[in-house]
């Protein structure tokens, strides 16, 4: 929609060896204008056709519905064409509502009717008739264009967060902050930082500057706060004054620039070089040179939260003419830029400002790369947003601190003009992928002693290919082994899914260097108060081979002829140890519970707490519990008998291995087991 009252705008009347660009544009702006008021008032005499359409559609959709045979494609269908109708009434509902308020908004104005906190001041409720555009001349409306459509326009009356509002452009332009088009460029936005007296002071510095030939032209919108701030007089006293605070410059290109994949790099560069050219050249007024200018972000002069005035309604130079008029202002670069605005809006010596500049963006450069080095959680969330990073910066860096490493600096105002603009360059030159650029240029000749005796350049890469890639393989190792403490510490899962979140590494890396990070990690010490169950056969008590099994150490479990390992609620069996009977080829295994899944599991199956169940056709299935410990069985084996072992007292080891004995009787053909060496159970 388009942010004008086409009967308010009057068509030009310039001879067409006269007229310029800007006439052009504004004739196709009304034109444009036109076109869509009719359009309007076509769409309003079509809607009840339009209306009538619809209702025979959703008869139609409902009747192909009902005609289909019954079943649960029909009700798929009718769910289906249910949900397209409830999406298609909520957005003509959307529609519909900021319909009126347009219409309200064109009726009535702007309506404000609560208090509202906008730019760090609270604004009391007001209402503003028409809309600005009308009265800002040819300014205003390019302004409009030079706005992308109602879909894609961001405002905001926060300038932190700043998004699409509306699907109307009417009501997304009265909002306090807007960006304006970044792919199509035709926009120059200046922040100034001073507050001055009024808008006729800032028009007649601005209008000396013009005389004096440093400035083109005078911007053409001028956009900011004029609010009550605390000055004094003549005589020292203090007294309340109105004045225009820190306002934005707004200069109208009439040719837009493009910014996008496909557009040209000389007309970038030559924005980037007028704009900086601008800002040297009013510097005495408070240019910010760290601002950005293709973020085409600012202070709406459209909105009615702000006061704005038209400085410039007749010329609208090309960046060739503010080029030639800019000449060597253009030719400073970005930390030039910063340095000279130092020193001009903090009124320091040059010497001083300088070697302050110097000390404290030093001071700023190493504290970023230490950020960067350790990937700093708060470093790593403010790069997306440069006002971010500065605000995390200047509280790293107070100013009473920095004052200790500057010399010469005793006034903190006039010397926190310095740190702000050495910290605004920071934030917005800061490039991490050139500090990884810097970080790989201090690591050259580090493996001089082994490849200096290579023959060929591509021998030389191959040595150093290996001493990388062994050294990656390390620092994998490394975190796969952190990675494994750590599951194991908070109780979750040990499994190579929970190492993978755990670690931050790929899935196939923690796969590869699973076995070797488990053979390396620190070894857990078995907690006294743990049971020990031991499975044996008759055969094996009988023939006095009771004790002649071995433990191995945690993590290296050899293999039980691929057995699987069962797992009771949150009590896993860990196999330990197996030992072949040659009479019948029964292994002696034995088991150990844990309160986590060992981190060899190949398989897991769930039974209820205290039941031994069988796996691959055993034929135990009678529930046991051995003095807390649980019992379990692999495919083939038969259980004969079942002797429990605890870590703890001796009588407590006696009366487990009696109550053990009479509960493993029950089992199939099961007797009570034999003693062993000192009368204890094998």
């Amino acid at each position: 929609m388009m942010d004008a009252n086409p009967t308010t705008i009057e068509r030009s009347h310039v001879p067409d060896s006269r007229r310029s660009d800007v006439d052009w544009l504004i004739e196709r702006y009304v034109a444009e204008a036109d076109k869509t008021a009719r359009r309007r008032v076509k769409s309003r005499c079509e809607a009840p056709k339009r209306r009538i359409g619809r209702q025979r559609a959703v008869e139609a959709a409902f009747a192909n519905v009902a005609a289909m045979p019954a079943g649960q494609e029909r009700v798929l269908a009718g769910e289906h064409l249910e949900r397209k109708l409830a999406a298609s009434a909520r957005v003509a509902r959307q529609a519909a509502d900021e319909r009126d308020l347009v219409r309200r908004r064109m009726k009535h104005g702007f309506e404000s009717t609560r208090t509202v906190l906008i730019g760090d001041r609270h604004r009391a409720p007001f209402v503003q008739k028409r809309l600005k555009s009308d009265h800002l001349g040819k300014a205003g409306k390019l302004f409009v264009r030079a706005c992308r459509k109602a879909r894609f326009l961001r405002s905001a009356n926060e300038k932190g967060f700043i998004c699409v509002q509306t699907g109307r452009k009417v009501l997304n332009l009265d909002y306090a902050w807007v960006e304006g088009n970044r792919t199509m460029v035709s926009l120059i936005r200046i922040d100034l930082d001073y507050a001055f007296d009024s808008f006729t002071d800032l028009r007649v510095r601005l209008g000396t500057m013009v005389a004096e030939g440093r400035l083109p032209c005078m911007p053409h919108l001028v956009v900011g706060d004029v609010c009550d701030m605390l000055d004094e007089d003549e005589e020292g006293r203090a007294v309340i004054r109105q004045k225009l605070w820190k306002p934005h410059l707004w200069f109208i290109l009439p040719d837009a620039v493009n910014m996008g994949p496909k557009g040209r790099a000389a007309p970038r560069r030559l924005l980037d070089a007028v704009y900086r050219g601008l800002c040297n050249v009013l510097l005495p007024l408070g240019a910010d040179p760290n601002a950005k200018a293709l973020l085409v972000r600012g202070k709406n002069p459209l909105s009615p939260w702000w006061e704005t005035e038209n400085f410039n309604d007749e010329f609208f130079p090309n960046l060739s003419e503010y080029a030639a008029v800019l000449g060597d202002a253009m030719k400073l670069s970005q930390e030039q830029l910063a340095r000279l605005a130092a020193e001009e809006q903090s009124g320091l010596p040059a010497t001083v400002s300088n070697v302050a500049f110097n000390t404290w963006k030093a001071e700023t450069w190493r504290l970023l790369r230490e950020w960067h080095g350790k990937r700093d959680p708060a470093y790593l969330a403010a790069l997306s947003d440069r006002k971010a990073l500065k605000e995390l910066l200047a509280a790293a860096m107070p100013l009473d601190y920095m004052l200790t490493l500057g010399e010469g600096l005793t006034e903190p105002t006039r010397s926190a003009y310095v740190l702000d603009k050495v910290l605004g360059f920071a934030a917005r030159q800061w490039s991490p992928q050139k500090a990884d650029e810097a970080a790989g240029y201090r690591s050259r000749g580090r493996l001089r002693h082994l490849t200096d005796d290579a023959p060929t350049l591509k021998a030389k890469q191959a040595i150093a290919g290996k001493v990388v890639a062994e050294a990656r393989m390390q620092a994998a190792q490394h975190a796969v082994i952190q990675a494994m403490s750590a599951v194991e510490t908070s109780g979750a899962p040990f499994t190579q899914a929970e190492v993978t979140r755990a670690s931050g590494l790929n899935r196939k890396t923690v796969s590869r260097h699973w076995r070797f990070c488990l053979s390396r990690r620190p070894q857990r010490c078995l907690d006294k108060k743990e049971r020990i169950t031991t499975v044996q056969s008759k055969t094996s008590q009988q023939r006095g081979r009771s004790g002649s099994y071995a433990r191995a150490k945690w993590g290296h479990a050899r293999s039980c002829r691929g057995r699987s390992i069962v797992s009771v609620d949150s009590m896993t069996v860990h196999p330990v140890h197996a030992i072949r009977q040659p009479e019948a080829d029964k292994p002696v295994l034995v088991v150990r519970t844990v309160m986590h899944p060992p981190p060899f599991l190949s398989k897991t199956w769930k039974a209820p707490e205290g039941h031994v169940r069988a796996m691959d056709g055993a034929d135990t299935t009678q529930p046991l519990m051995a003095d807390g410990g649980i019992v379990a069985c692999c495919a083939g084996m038969q259980h004969h008998a079942v002797s429990a072992r605890s870590e703890g007292r001796q009588g407590k080891r006696d009366e487990q291995g009696d109550d053990t004995r009479g509960r493993a009787a029950a089992l199939p053909g099961g007797t009570a087991p034999a003693a062993g060496a000192g009368g204890r159970p094998g």
